[in-house]
C-alpha cells in the first residue's frame, strides 16, 4: 500500500499534467470533482493548503488524524457557492486545524433511521471550522395521532474536541441542530438555527463558549408529544465537570409563528437532584445583549452558578406561540436564577418578571424595567414602548423596535438591537438602513383595520419631515400618501407595507411594516354543514366538537356543548364584539333556561316569561344585567338574537329581530383569557339550560359586520 506522502505525490502529478494545479506561495490549490477521493486529499494535504471543489455530491465523507496547524489550516471549500458540494455523511476523527466553507451537508431520512441519528460528527479534534454552509435535515413519521412528520436527527455533533468554530451556517430542520459535548473553546457565531423540533443548541460539560450573534428562530414543534423544547440548553446531568466561562451574547431568539419554546434554558441537574454541591456549580455566565421573543416562563433560566451576569436583554412575550394550556404565567417569558446562586448581577434588562432574588448579599438586581403585555390601560403596555408589538409580525423584531420618543428609547435597557438597529449583524436580519421609523397602531374596534405613522418617531429622531412626500404601499395592491394613513385590509393575512419617504432635499429613504390583519369572525355554528369553525388561526380550522347538521338540539342538563378558551382568543381583551344566533324552542316556559354561558363575562337566558336576560362584566366595569320585554321565542317560533358591545359606545345592546330590545351602560375591554369556553347551555349545575334548537352562531370581534339595530 502507497504512504500518504508517496499517494500525495503521484495526486500532485496527476493534477500538474491537468492543468488543474496551482501554487501560490507555499499554499497550493487542489481542485477535485465528484468522484475524486476527496478524503485521501486531505490526508495528503499539508498546512494552508485549499482543496477547491467542484458541484456535485460528495457522498459521506469520513477523515481521520489529518489537517493543517495553528494559523495554516487545510481548507476544503465549493469552488462556485451557487453550485455547492454536497454531503450526506461528515465524521472528522481525530483532526486539526481544517476549515469547511461553503459546503451542503444534506441528511435523507431512511426507514429505521432514530430521532438521534448524528450524521454529521466532530470528534476528537482540534482547531476545526465550518463556515458559510448548510445543514439540512429531514423529516421523519412521529408516533403522534395522525402519525404526522416531523423534523429528525442531530444536526452537527461535536464530541471531546477544542477550538472549534461554527460561523455563518443555515441550521435547519433537525431534531436538534446542535449538541455539544466535552469541548474547551466552542464559538457558535452567526448562524441561522431554525425550523428544529425540539431544541436548537446542547451543551454540556464545556469550558470557553462564545455564542454570540445568531438568529434561532421558528422551530416545528410536536406540541403533543412530551419534547422538552429550548433553543439554547446547558446541563450537567451524568457530567464530571461543570459549565463554565460561557458568553451568550447579540442573539436573537424568536419564535416568530411557530410553537413556544424555552429560551435559554441552564439547568443544573446535578446539584438540584443533591448529586453534587458547589463543585458542580456553573462558573462565570455572561448572557447580555439578547433579543428573545417567545411564549415561556423560561426565558433566561439559570441553575446554581458561581459568576453570573445578565445584563442589557430584552426578554418578551410572543402571545401568537402560546401553548394550548390556559396559563398565563406559563406562556410569558421572564428571568429565573437559582436562589443559591453566588454572585449574581441582574441589571438594564426589559422583561416580565425575575425570579429568584431575595436580597442575597451577594447579589446585584438594579435598573430592570418591567414590562407586560396583558393590559392596555395599565402602565408599561408593550403598545406604548414598541413600534407593533401586539399586531404585527412577531417574526420581524422591527415590530419590537424601541418606539422612539417612549420610555425605553435611549434609556439603556434592553437588547441594544431593539434600540439602535443599525448595529445588527445577525443573519437574515440586515436592520441597518431602516429609515423612518413605522410606528404602527392596531384600530381597537377594527382588527382588519391599521393606522401608520412617522411623525411620533421622526422628530424625537432628528428626522425632518418639511416638504416630504410619503408614499404608501399597503401590499394588497392600495396605495396612499401621507405622514399618517390608515387602511382597512379586506382580507387576513400577512402584509408588508411599503414607504417610500422622499425628503424636501430629494434624499429618498424607505421603510416597511408587517401586519397580520384578522377577520371579524372568531367562531361560527354553520347548521347546513353541521361544524363550529374558530378562525383563530391564520388558517379557519373545524374544532373537534361533534355536532349535527340542521340545527342544534340544547338542554338536557348542563352544557351541551363547549368551545374550548383557546378557539376564542381574538374576544379575550376585545373592547367591541357581536354574538348573533338563531332560536327557537317548542316547550313553553319549562323550556327557559342559559343558552350562552361565559364565566365571569357573559351569560344569556331565556327566562320563563319570554325575556332575553342578559348579564355581561368587562375588565374594569360592575357587573351589568339588562332584560327585554317578552319575546315571541316560548310560542316556538323563530327568533334571531344579537348581543352587540362597544367600549367606544360604552354600551351593551341586545337585538331581536334586528331591532334594539334592551340596552344598557358599560364599559372596558373584556376580561383576559382565563379557565373558561363558551358553553352553549350552562356550565355548571346550580342553573337549568335552554330547551330548544339553535339554527346559527357566529361571534365577532370589532365593529365590522355587527349590526347597530334601530
Amino acid at each position: 500500500m502507497l504512504s500518504a506522502g508517496r499517494k500525495f505525490i503521484g495526486t500532485l502529478a496527476l493534477l500538474f499534467g491537468l492543468g488543474l494545479l496551482t501554487v501560490a506561495s507555499a499554499q497550493t490549490t487542489v481542485r477535485l470533482a465528484p468522484g475524486d477521493n476527496l478524503a485521501e486529499a486531505i490526508t495528503a494535504a499539508r498546512p494552508g493548503d485549499v482543496l477547491e471543489l467542484r458541484g456535485g455530491d460528495y457522498g459521506a465523507l469520513t477523515v481521520r488524524r489529518a489537517g493543517g496547524e495553528p494559523g495554516l489550516p487545510v481548507t476544503v471549500r465549493s469552488a462556485d457557492p451557487a453550485n455547492p458540494a454536497r454531503f450526506s455523511e461528515l465524521t472528522l476523527h481525530e483532526m486539526t486545524y481544517l476549515v469547511l466553507d461553503g459546503l451542503v451537508f444534506d441528511y435523507r431520512y431512511s426507514a429505521g433511521d432514530k430521532h438521534n441519528i448524528r450524521p454529521f460528527r466532530l470528534l476528537s479534534s482540534r482547531g476545526l471550522t465550518i463556515r458559510n454552509s448548510l445543514f439540512d435535515g429531514d423529516s421523519a413519521p412521529d408516533d403522534s395521532p395522525g402519525n404526522a412528520a416531523y423534523p429528525t436527527g442531530f444536526g452537527i455533533g461535536v464530541r471531546s474536541s477544542a477550538d472549534i468554530r461554527l460561523e455563518g451556517n443555515d441550521i435547519r430542520d433537525f431534531y436538534r441542530g446542535l449538541v455539544v459535548h466535552d469541548t474547551v473553546g466552542m464559538a457558535v457565531v452567526r448562524n441561522d438555527i431554525h425550523s428544529m423540533r425540539m431544541d436548537g443548541m446542547n451543551f454540556s460539560q464545556v469550558e470557553q463558549v462564545l455564542i454570540e450573534e445568531n438568529l434561532v428562530r421558528d422551530f416545528t414543534r410536536a406540541l403533543d408529544s412530551d419534547d422538552h423544547a429550548d433553543m439554547i440548553q446547558f446541563w450537567t446531568t451524568k457530567t464530571e465537570r461543570p459549565n463554565r466561562d460561557i458568553t451568550i451574547r447579540n442573539n436573537v431568539l424568536n419564535s416568530g409563528l411557530g410553537g413556544y419554546t424555552q429560551s435559554i434554558f441552564m439547568r443544573n441537574e446535578e446539584v438540584d437532584t443533591g448529586r453534587a454541591g458547589a463543585e458542580m456549580y456553573y462558573r462565570n455566565i455572561t448572557i447580555e445583549g439578547n433579543v428573545i421573543i417567545n411564549a415561556h416562563m423560561h426565558g433566561i433560566t439559570v441553575g446554581e452558578t458561581d459568576g453570573l451576569i445578565i445584563r442589557n436583554n430584552s426578554v418578551l412575550h410572543n402571545a401568537r406561540s402560546d401553548g394550548r394550556r390556559q396559563n398565563v404565567s406559563l406562556w410569558t417569558p421572564q428571568v429565573r436564577v437559582a436562589g443559591t446562586s453566588r454572585n449574581v448581577r441582574i441589571e438594564n434588562n426589559v422583561l416580565h418578571k425575575i425570579s429568584g432574588h431575595e436580597r442575597q448579599s451577594d447579589w446585584t438586581v438594579r435598573n430592570n424595567a418591567e414590562v407586560q403585555d396583558r393590559f392596555a390601560n395599565q402602565p408599561n403596555h408593550y403598545n406604548a414602548l414598541f413600534m407593533a408589538p401586539i399586531n404585527g409580525d412577531p417574526r420581524d423584531i422591527g415590530s419590537f423596535r424601541h418606539l422612539p420618543g417612549g420610555a425605553l428609547a435611549g434609556s439603556g435597557l434592553g437588547a441594544a438591537l431593539l434600540d439602535n438597529a443599525s448595529t445588527a449583524v445577525l443573519p437574515e436580519l440586515d436592520l441597518s438602513g431602516l429609515g423612518p421609523a413605522v410606528r404602527t397602531l392596531p384600530d381597537p374596534d377594527r382588527p382588519n383595520r391599521f393606522t401608520f405613522d412617522i411623525a411620533e418617531g421622526s422628530a424625537k429622531t432628528g428626522l425632518d419631515l418639511t416638504g416630504t412626500r410619503a408614499v404608501w404601499d399597503f401590499g394588497d395592491g392600495s396605495h396612499a400618501e401621507g405622514i399618517t394613513v390608515s387602511h382597512t385590509f379586506d382580507k387576513p393575512g400577512l402584509f408588508n407595507v411599503a414607504l417610500t419617504l422622499t425628503l424636501a432635499d430629494g434624499q429618498v429613504q424607505t421603510s416597511s411594516a408587517r401586519v397580520t390583519p384578522r377577520r371579524p369572525e372568531v367562531i361560527e355554528y354553520d347548521p347546513r354543514a353541521g361544524t363550529i369553525t374558530s378562525f383563530v388561526e391564520e388558517n379557519p380550522s373545524v374544532l373537534d366538537i361533534p355536532v349535527q347538521a340542521g340545527s342544534l338540539k340544547l338542554g338536557g342538563g348542563n352544557a351541551l356543548i363547549t368551545v374550548p378558551r383557546e378557539s376564542l382568543t381574538p374576544f379575550f381583551g376585545a373592547r367591541s364584539f357581536s354574538l348573533q344566533t338563531r332560536l327557537r324552542t317548542d316547550g313553553g316556559y319549562k323550556a327557559a333556561g342559559v343558552v350562552l354561558h361565559l364565566h365571569k363575562t357573559l351569560i344569556v337566558t331565556i327566562s320563563g316569561r319570554g325575556t332575553v336576560d342578559v348579564e355581561f362584566t368587562t375588565e374594569t366595569a360592575r357587573l351589568l344585567k339588562v332584560s327585554t320585554p317578552p319575546i315571541p321565542i316560548l310560542t316556538g317560533d323563530w327568533v334571531d338574537l344579537t348581543i352587540d358591545y362597544s367600549d367606544a359606545d360604552q354600551m351593551l345592546r341586545v337585538l331581536v329581530d334586528g331591532k334594539v330590545a334592551a340596552q344598557g351602560r358599560s364599559s372596558g375591554q373584556i376580561r383576559p383569557l382565563e379557565y373558561w369556553g363558551l358553553s352553549l347551555g350552562f356550565a355548571f349545575e346550580n342553573r337549568n339550560s335552554f330547551q330548544g334548537e339553535m339554527a346559527h352562531l357566529v361571534l365577532k370581534v370589532g365593529k365590522d359586520g355587527t349590526s347597530t339595530g334601530n
